[in-house]
């Protein structure tokens, strides 16, 4: 199964079983990691805000598209604590 077919949308997602009284029973799903794609950030400077193409990965191995959306704040905290991988991984000599 190639990653391609693993996404999914809401629409898409597998059937929610139904409890005895014919309610729907949620389905519990974890998410293991979220991943950046291989896109352009976008900044709305109307909004103030940056959107940040994800892949949200499930423990069933589904996953599915997404935004995340930072203010200008949590911008500046991911460019430091990113700094700090860079240079953590150039002291361990990879």
């Amino acid at each position: 199964m190639t990653p391609a077919d693993r996404r999914r949308t809401v629409a898409e997602s597998a059937p929610i079983p139904l409890t005895e009284f014919g309610t729907p029973s949620p389905q519990v799903l974890r998410v293991t990691h979220v991943a950046p794609q291989r896109r352009d950030v976008r900044y709305d400077s109307r909004a103030e805000q940056a959107a940040l193409p994800v892949e949200i990965h499930y423990s069933d191995g589904t996953a599915v598209e997404a935004l995340l959306i930072l203010t200008p704040g949590q911008v500046e905290l991911f460019r430091i604590q990113l700094d700090e991988a860079i240079a953590q991984r150039r002291e361990s000599g990879r």
